[in-house]
């Protein structure tokens, strides 16, 4: 592994997720919601953004169809696969946390708002990894 790839794995992306997950008696003022597909989260902003440059490296290890220099943007439904052809989702779940650490930390955009997502195909969302910033 370099310094510029990391490993995409179910268990890592729920590790960071449980790492974000308000605890008891923080303030709440540092919460806040990410709405995903079927879903929303709730995260301590500090400890997401704590993890900012993992949640991207491990968004990188998406197919290029997903990245905005690349395919420009996919359906959540492609994701259980990285770039490199191997399964790292074992369910939905999976996915829908993995872009909710993208989403709250600003390395993934919508490419259609919700409303619109029922006239996609299977009214999956669309998203696109935002390589820089």
């Amino acid at each position: 592994m370099t310094t510029n790839s990391i490993t995409l794995t179910a268990t890592r992306v729920h590790e960071i997720f449980s790492d974000c997950m308000p605890r008891e008696g923080e303030d709440e003022s540092r919460l806040v919601r990410i709405n995903v597909f079927k879903n929303y989260a709730i995260c301590n902003v500090d400890r997401l953004n704590a993890h900012k440059d993992e949640i991207a490296l491990m968004l990188q290890e998406l197919p290029i169809s997903f990245q905005a220099n690349g395919g420009g943007g996919m359906s959540l439904g492609h994701a259980a696969m990285d770039k490199h052809g191997n399964q790292w989702a074992r369910e939905h779940l999976d996915l829908e946390t993995l872009f909710a650490l993208g989403l709250g930390v600003s390395k993934v955009g919508l490419m259609f708002p919700p409303e619109k997502w029922k006239l996609l195909p299977g009214g999956m969302p669309y998203y696109v990894v935002n390589n820089n910033n």
